[in-house]
């Protein structure tokens, strides 16, 4: 009886625990500054985008540098409006995108399985005709350079069919 209750106890003081470092780790790490690149033509302008729980990184649908249009398709979008301007995408736990559009709707089993990588991940897309800044929707210039690199690492996020063709290809090589 006595082990149980030890058990018992440190199961429940490392959950604590967890939960504390994650709660200082969210409100600590955001306040961390990083030094601005030193670029003279911030010409591409971009939002970061919040509704509380899932942030975003929204990017122009066409500019000369990227035509997102030909990757991410309006017909896979519930209400699709072809004259939108903006694409946001976001990265997370699929359960998280699918299950929790508010706090209040957050259950333990899917932050669970989010904190802990027990699922599959996802990357939403979202077509806006126009942003507003406010202190959920902020306007960021870049110059395209960094422009192209963001455009690279969104690319390399995203799992196109021809993608995985290719890695199926790779797989089979190998073998």
């Amino acid at each position: 009886m006595k082990k149980l209750l030890k058990i018992t106890l440190y199961t429940a003081l490392s959950l604590l625990g967890f939960v504390a470092v994650y709660l200082i780790a969210a409100f600590t790490i955001p306040t961390i500054s990083v030094l601005a690149e030193t670029v003279s033509d911030k010409n591409i302008t971009i939002y970061i985008l919040t509704n509380g729980v899932h942030t975003d990184i929204v990017v122009p649908i066409k500019t000369a540098d990227k035509d997102w249009s030909k990757e991410i398709s309006f017909k896979n979008v519930v209400k699709p409006d072809i004259n939108a301007s903006w694409v946001a995408f976001g990265w997370g736990d699929k359960g998280f995108y699918l299950n929790t559009p508010t706090w209040a709707q957050l259950k333990f089993s899917v932050a669970f399985k989010a904190a802990f990588g027990l699922s599959s991940s996802a990357i939403h897309a979202t077509f806006h005709n126009s942003l507003q800044e406010s202190p959920s929707c902020k306007k960021i210039h870049i110059s395209s350079e960094q422009y192209l690199k963001l455009i690279g690492y969104i690319e390399n996020s995203l799992e196109t069919d021809a993608k995985r063709l290719r890695d199926q290809y790779k797989d089979k090589r190998q073998l």
